[in-house]
């Protein structure tokens, strides 16, 4: 059953305790239906509290970490924009694309510098992103983070000492 945005208990309870996303999943919930924006469950999660849920569902499930909703973004590109480093580190675990690109060919690393996310840029890059890769509008990672207004100075130049470190270009 379907709320009218397409949302089901699963959606709506995955940022709500780990037993009841195994209830869930173990009564039938299909972890990979997405709702009228093409998010899945993985999309939905705010918190990494559930982690422990989401690894022993990932263990027993065909779920599709590189699912992209109607935007192109998968779970990695919000767990980027949430700022959530643990959610990063899991997903990366388990084979997510860190080079996925979302319609505006933003990758999870071009969000992640915007943001000054040093962790999260540190990580990404630790696995494989490509720094250089260009958006729809010809930026890379570096480039947007130049080009970002230096809100906490110290991420802001930490996060583009990083990106230069590891081969960025503008």
């Amino acid at each position: 059953m379907k709320d009218i945005y397409g949302k089901t208990a699963l959606h709506i309870g995955s940022n709500k305790s780990p037993d009841l996303i195994r209830f869930l999943i173990s009564n039938g919930a299909d972890v990979n239906l997405k709702d009228n924006d093409g998010q899945t469950f993985l999309h939905q999660i705010y918190s990494p509290s559930n982690l422990a849920a989401i690894w022993g569902v990932l263990l027993t499930h065909a779920v599709d970490i590189n699912a992209k909703d109607k935007k192109g973004c998968t779970p990695l590109h919000y767990a980027v924009i949430r700022g959530l480093v643990k959610l990063v580190k899991f997903l990366v675990s388990h084979g997510v694309d860190v080079n996925s690109k979302d319609f505006l060919g933003s990758t999870p690393l071009h969000y992640a510098a915007e943001q000054f996310s040093f962790d999260i840029v540190e990580v990404l890059i630790s696995n494989g992103a490509n720094i250089n890769e260009k958006n729809n509008k010809n930026q890379t990672a570096l480039s947007l983070a130049i080009e970002s207004p230096p809100e906490y100075k110290i991420y802001y130049n930490k996060t583009i000492e990083l990106l230069k470190s590891n081969g960025g270009i503008c």
